[in-house]
């Protein structure tokens, strides 16, 4: 029933419902979700977004497909990955590509531009990707990145690993405030990291 459901909303539904629905997929732990991501990964399954008519930067469905099996763990095809590079078009859908290739070790980085584009995958799954590698870059991009995300459950969720990165821990409402004056105390555990242009 809900991978039916799934693929309607991915075949016939609004285009801004789309990255939630393949998000939903991603945590489904199932085998009819999974097989259903590598699907529309494929193009076998959903209609592409029409990015005039959607009003954030969530990347296309095979792209946003795509990093959810990445940020699974589970195996992508070369085949599926050099498939989706030959059909990335948009800055957002060579971001989705950037940070899976990131979390399957495809030897591509984090950058400070996946954190401007006004979508919660990019910006979610980034924050998870920098998690899994602490260290001073990781540190600079959370804060001069993901902190400054244009969506305030992505800066929340940046804090909140800034705060775990660094063991510790305050109330929300201090969060920020607290999570500066440790920085200006703690210049040498961060490296602020520096704009690549496109």
């Amino acid at each position: 029933m809900q991978v039916t459901l799934a693929t309607c909303v991915l075949t016939e539904g609004f285009d801004n419902n789309k990255s939630i629905v393949i998000s939903h997929l991603r945590h489904w732990n199932a085998s009819e979700a999974i097989n259903l991501l590598h699907q529309i990964v494929q193009g076998k399954v959903g209609t592409e977004i029409d990015p005039p008519k959607v009003w954030d930067d969530e990347p296309g469905i095979r792209f946003t497909a795509l990093l959810s099996l990445a940020q699974r763990g589970e195996k992508i095809d070369d085949e599926e990955w050099d498939e989706c590079s030959k059909q990335a078009v948009r800055p957002q859908d060579h971001a989705a590509m950037e940070i899976a290739g990131y979390l399957i070790d495809k030897r591509s980085e984090i950058q400070l531009q996946h954190f401007r584009f006004e979508s919660y995958t990019l910006g979610e799954a980034a924050i998870e990707a920098l998690s899994r590698s602490p260290g001073p870059r990781s540190l600079g991009l959370l804060v001069d990145g993901g902190m400054k995300h244009p969506w305030a459950a992505v800066r929340d969720q940046a804090e909140l690993e800034v705060e775990r990165m660094i063991g510790r821990s305050w109330e929300r409402h201090e969060r920020l405030r607290k999570i500066d004056e440790w920085l200006g105390t703690h210049s040498n555990a961060w490296i602020k990291p520096t704009s690549v242009s496109r």
